[in-house]
């Protein structure tokens, strides 16, 4: 067990009942894996074009974001590379050289800045577009020159850019001096001068005079951050000689302290300053930067421009001096590893506790970042093909993948694409996973090499138990059993929804019987009254909405007039062909019990269709009063008001359906809803009873609007408040839940929670825990909710971010028993 660093001397520490060691092992990240595999088999193919197979909808869509954000960023930086071959330039200089790159090339531009064309697209010459592509490009050049000096991925990292700053010469009469003084060349001071300003760097301290990136406090609601420019970051840092009492550490980096050693305190005794002299000499260093214009003043800000409290006197390194240009090879430390791009005084690492040597270091001719860069690699553009892309856009970029187009070469998808979607030729395929089964592999392998085509798949094996053993063991893969599809005939959930179903077709038939004359007028009328063609006649009568909830006596007193015909029919109709081993759900009891309960499941239905009514005329209702105090809206209250008066028209049927939504789910017809919602067979139209509706910043241009229907039981899992939910090249958050008027009463039950036992049990807001460990906790049912844009995905996020779910049961009184094996 490690105690300290053996580079630095950081201590471990004990967090709850875990031990941390200040050094931890070096492990590659799944997304970071396939995206090089990725890259590599679509620059070698024939025909570049490549599927990227999940088990898992979220995990696709953060890897085709993550995807997409990695290789146009490694395009930047070729660019970057490019420009600086003339000669140094200024960080404006270098954005304009991009600018005019991509103003050249639309297609390029696309594929590089796809937030600016999402924020405005362009229109003829000049205009809106420019300005944000140039906002854009000037952002994505001080996060190249802010990276950490931890960061291995990077122009400044690799060795290939350096920064000088204007001004600071080995003739100014301060770096003459103090090099006389120490006994060094002028140039190593100015150098150790500059490695000091690459310190503060490096650490974001920052000053953009034309933005002020680095000098406020970004949220995640911030125009900025919605749109994709900026990621999120951390609170504004600036430098001072000395931190005042109440000022904060983690907001000002001091230069010297009366109570401990400092990072830059130490690198001015690795030139040789002596100790009693230390405190003067910083003094006189940090007066001839500031008096050099190398550090400039400022104001840190919070969110909303105002000045933090309790700051005074701070300074950052000013954008404007640095000059980047061209370099090849870096210097690095012996002990600790870290790269800097130039020589320092003495040659000794400027690390924190570090008394290592540095060492120059050629580059690499294996490292496959550098051959990314100078090999001329295909660009990847991945796209995100799962049932979360809206059908219009997934169609789109189906015909851009199967085209002769080069605006899309990767589907990262889900085993939805495992039949029935012609792709056209296709040389490869990856799989990000082992699959479950081996017919799943076969069927993801055949995807590529049709049309007598010859074929490369690679699976890339994870470290979970799953994929280890099919690694250790791939013919248990490779010549497993492939079972024919199959349906889980012992699925009760299943079989109610066929009897209500058959059911309903069974009452239609007495409309026709001629037997049943006199009944003829009475049941059609009750068929048309309880089961009408649009769903509008549930929640609205005359125009108006119900006061009080339908009433389905009619349709309840026909099927117990009914009943023993009902009852033989289903009855009848199950019994011929169900398999004998799956018998026990189709027994006669169990058959009669689902036509019994038919019509309070139905109004379960319609009170899930009227929750959404009324909450959608409460939120209309809030904000009309909101305007008439205010006189308009916030943008994002307008969106939300147009959502819900979108959905009341469509629960009404006033709204029109658009041509994009011609096939599919019909969320105005009858039987359209009562099958998406469970209540019916859904044949490929059932999604899921709790809706996540996504909401789309209203600066988009063109935006997709999307829902995610989710089944209670994955809804438990995925819509947990704080979650985040991936979709889109987007990151959502499940923030608004659609709660009833009365829920404090009727949906906010008590329980009592067993962690041993992995159960729960309903109990009262003040009883006592039954047992020892048990906690009382207040929760809230499962409903709809709307995922609330938070941010782009971006490569600096390697994990997905998902909140840690235990799900419990019920515990019942009986055990009926399983299947033995």
């Amino acid at each position: 067990m490690l105690t300290s660093c053996l580079s630095c001397g950081a201590n471990a520490r004990r967090i709850g009942s875990q031990y941390r060691e200040p050094a931890r092992p070096v492990r590659a990240t799944n997304v970071a894996d396939v995206h090089v595999l990725a890259q590599d088999m679509v620059h070698h193919s024939q025909r570049q074009r490549l599927l990227v197979f999940c088990d898992n909808r979220q995990d696709a869509a953060f890897q085709a974001g993550w995807m997409k954000d990695h290789a146009r960023r490694f395009r930047l930086r070729a660019l970057m590379m490019e420009g600086l071959k003339d000669g140094p330039l200024s960080i404006g200089d270098l954005s304009r050289y991009i600018d005019d790159a991509l103003e050249a090339n639309e297609a390029l531009s696309r594929a590089l800045v796809p937030e600016v064309w999402q924020v405005v697209r362009k229109e003829g010459g000049g205009g809106r577009h420019e300005q944000e592509r140039r906002k854009f490009l000037r952002i994505q050049v001080l996060r190249e020159v802010t990276l950490s000096s931890r960061q291995a991925i990077g122009l400044e990292p690799w060795g290939r850019m350096k920064m000088d700053y204007e001004g600071l010469a080995t003739t100014l009469p301060w770096i003459q001096e103090n090099a006389h003084i120490l006994g060094m060349p002028a140039e190593d001071l100015r150098d150790g001068v500059a490695s000091l300003l690459d310190y503060l760097r490096r650490r974001r301290v920052l000053y953009d005079p034309q933005r002020e990136i680095f000098t406020k406090y970004w949220m995640d609601g911030d125009l900025e951050v919605q749109q994709g420019y900026l990621p999120q970051m951390g609170n504004p840092v600036g430098t001072k000689l000395r931190r005042e009492p109440l000022e904060k550490s983690t907001l000002v980096t001091q230069w010297a302290s009366d109570r401990g050693d400092t990072t830059i305190r130490q690198i001015a005794r690795k030139w040789g300053v002596p100790s009693e002299n230390i405190e003067p000499f910083l003094e006189g260093l940090f007066h001839f930067l500031v008096g050099e214009k190398m550090l400039s003043p400022v104001q840190l800000k919070g969110s909303r421009g105002r000045a933090l409290p309790n700051l005074s006197g701070v300074y950052q390194v000013n954008a404007d001096r640095l000059r980047l240009q061209q370099n090849r090879g870096v210097r690095r430390c012996k002990n600790c590893r870290r790269r800097i791009t130039r020589r320092t005084p003495r040659n000794l690492c400027p690390a924190w506790r570090c008394t290592g040597e540095l060492e120059f270091v050629k580059e690499d001719e294996d490292n496959y970042n550098l051959q990314l860069l100078d090999q001329g690699y295909s660009m990847l553009r991945p796209e995100e093909h799962t049932a979360m892309v809206p059908h219009k856009e997934r169609e789109r970029l189906e015909n851009l993948f199967k085209g002769d187009s080069e605006a899309v070469n990767a589907f990262v998808c889900t085993p939805t694409l495992e039949l029935g979607v012609d792709i056209g030729q296709l040389d490869a395929v990856l799989m990000r996973n082992v699959p479950p089964l081996p017919a799943n592999y076969w069927q993801r392998a055949g995807r590529a090499g049709r049309r007598h085509r010859m074929a490369v798949n690679l699976t890339y094996c994870r470290t979970v138990s799953h994929d280890r053993a099919y690694f250790a063991d791939p013919l248990k893969l490779l010549a497993g059993r492939v079972d024919p599809p199959a349906f889980n005939l012992r699925n009760e959930l299943m079989v109610a929804k066929h009897v209500h179903a058959t059911v309903i077709a069974r009452l239609h038939q007495y409309t026709r019987n001629a037997s049943l004359s006199e009944e003829h007028n009475n049941i059609a009328d009750t068929l048309k009254t309880c089961l009408p063609d649009r769903i509008s006649s549930y929640l609205f009568k005359d125009g108006l909405v119900r006061d009080r909830a339908f009433d389905l006596t009619s349709l309840e007193n026909l099927i117990c007039r009914h009943e023993e015909d009902l009852g033989g029919y289903v009855i009848a109709a199950f019994s011929q062909g169900w398999p004998k081993p799956d018998a026990e759900v189709t027994r006669p009891e169990v058959l009669i019990q689902h036509i019994h309960s038919m019509v309070s499941e139905l109004e379960m239905i319609l009170g899930r269709l009227s929750r959404r009514l009324h909450w959608a005329l409460e939120q209309i209702k809030r904000l009309n009063v909101l305007r008439e105090r205010q006189g308009d809206l916030e943008p994002e209250d307008d969106t939300l008001f147009r959502r819900c008066d979108t959905l009341v028209k469509r629960l009404k049927g006033t709204a029109r359906r658009r041509r994009r939504e011609a096939e599919g789910y019909d969320d105005v017809n009858t039987y359209g809803v009562l099958s998406a919602e469970g209540f019916l067979p859904g044949y490929g139209l059932e999604r899921g009873s709790v809706l996540g509706t996504a909401e789309i910043p209203f600066w988009r241009t063109g935006a997709m609007e999307f829902a995610l229907p989710r089944p209670p039981s994955v809804a438990l899992r995925e819509y947990v408040p704080g979650n985040l939910i991936y979709a889109n090249g987007n990151r959502f958050v499940a923030r608004r839940f659609h709660r009833d008027v009365d829920e404090h009463r009727a949906e906010m039950p008590v329980f009592e929670i067993s962690t041993e036992r992995h159960a729960v049990k309903e109990t009262n807001a003040g009883a006592t825990p039954g047992e020892l460990g048990a906690t009382i906790l207040q929760a809230i049912a499962v409903c709809d909710v709307d995922l609330v844009h938070q941010s782009h995905i971006t490569d600096e996020e390697e994990l997905r971010f998902q909140m840690g779910v235990a799900v419990h049961g019920i515990e019942r009184d009986q055990h009926n028993g399983g299947k033995a094996y």
